[in-house]
């Protein structure tokens, strides 16, 4: 067997279309080595690394094959961000991560009868991004839990306050979506799935109404 360094991935965190750097970031990392379209032979999982005051970052000894950064910066409202390098080509390895806008998403849970609603999971739907990313992204975002729908899919799904009450603060302000409301102990059925739009800033005041539930025996 021989060791192999393996290859290093050097960039730059920057937000405000590249006007401001960014240190201090959090940076994640998952590389893997990829066969084909569908195969996947080894994964891994590294991080986190920080960004130095200048915004630039150094990460070593990564895997010749996809590399998924995952981006955090506390400094700008835990902003996060996915981006994907080919570590194929090792002179390709440079990076520059320029962190999006966020906007605050949130609102209130109720049962049919109007109560507040503890500790039940809102579901979040965003349109346009592939189910695996939520696979990697959802831990990463303020500690979501993932949910599973009933066809297997995975989603990013944050808990209610103990007065029904929820809310995201680092939601990418570019996207559009669902967010539904789900009572992981059965006792109600699923609410109506409500529609956002982060492209015209924070939205607030969602209201979520679970279903009754029916038992079959």
């Amino acid at each position: 067997y021989v060791l192999d360094g393996g290859l290093t991935l050097r960039g730059t965190i920057t937000t405000d279309s590249g006007a401001l750097v960014v240190g201090g970031a959090q940076i994640e990392v998952i590389d893997r080595i990829l066969k084909g379209r569908r195969d996947q032979n080894q994964s891994r999982r590294l991080g986190p690394y920080v960004s130095k005051p200048d915004g630039s970052f150094e990460i070593k000894a990564l895997l010749p094959g996809t590399l998924v950064l995952l981006v955090k910066a506390r400094g700008f409202g835990s902003i996060f961000h996915a981006h994907q390098v080919r570590t194929n080509d090792p002179a390709g390895l440079v990076a520059t991560i320029d962190l999006p806008p966020v906007a605050r998403l949130g609102g209130r849970v109720a049962p049919p009868d109007g109560s507040p609603a503890p500790r039940v999971h809102v579901v979040l739907q965003p349109d346009g991004l592939q189910l695996h990313q939520f696979v990697e992204l959802a831990p990463f975002l303020l500690g979501a839990e993932t949910w599973s729908d009933e066809f297997g899919a995975r989603w990013p799904a944050f808990r209610t306050k103990h007065d029904g009450t929820w809310r995201v603060d680092n939601a990418p302000a570019a996207i559009t979506g669902k967010v539904q409301a789900v009572d992981p102990s059965g006792r109600y059925a699923l609410s109506d799935r409500a529609t956002f739009n982060l492209t015209r800033g924070d939205q607030a005041g969602i209201e979520l109404t679970l279903k009754p539930g029916v038992h079959v025996s």
